[in-house]
């Protein structure tokens, strides 16, 4: 029984790698979908996640899962986690500007105008000219300003100088 719970140092330093690159790839994976990955999901997202779920977690624990090992690749997750949420903070990117979409931006986006104006359709917009911004968030989310009510605090993260902007 003490077998199953504990684990020698090599394996947990076997585990601790193979969870860093396990989830390096996995985000790759993530980030070659775009934003289009961050949206709800339909059945087949779903089996998808669970499928690489799965296959990602019995990779980090290799052979013999033991509490041990599991302990030490969840936290290597959560540390892995914060630590890109901090590195990796991203300024938002204007996707359409007073109704004229930015070709440029959207190919940075990997989105189409299709994706687009299905944004705008699901924020109930039915003119261009109703659209002030359209914001793809660092999140991947995408926020629909409203033209006329233009608040420049609102934006004041997104039209600075110099802002970067995200990679999907």
């Amino acid at each position: 029984m003490l077998d199953e719970l504990t684990s020698p140092p090599t394996t947990v330093g076997a585990v601790v790698v193979a969870t860093v690159v396990v989830f390096a790839i996995v985000l790759s994976v993530h980030r070659l979908g775009g934003p289009r990955v961050r949206t709800p999901l339909t059945a087949a997202d779903l089996a998808l996640a669970t499928m690489l779920g799965a296959i990602a977690a019995r990779t980090t624990l290799l052979d013999s899962p033991t509490l041990v090992t599991g302990v030490v690749a969840l936290l290597v997750l959560v540390l892995l986690h914060r630590v890109l949420r901090r590195v990796r903070r991203r300024a938002p990117l204007v996707l359409m500007s007073d109704g004229v979409p930015d070709p440029a931006a959207l190919r940075r986006a990997r989105l189409d105008e299709d994706d687009l104006r299905q944004r705008l359709r699901q924020a109930g917009i039915t003119r261009r000219s109703d659209v002030w911004r359209v914001i793809l968030e660092p999140d991947g989310q995408i926020s629909v300003l409203r033209a006329g009510g233009d608040d420049p605090w609102i934006v004041a993260d997104v039209d600075r100088p110099g802002a970067r902007a995200p990679r999907p």
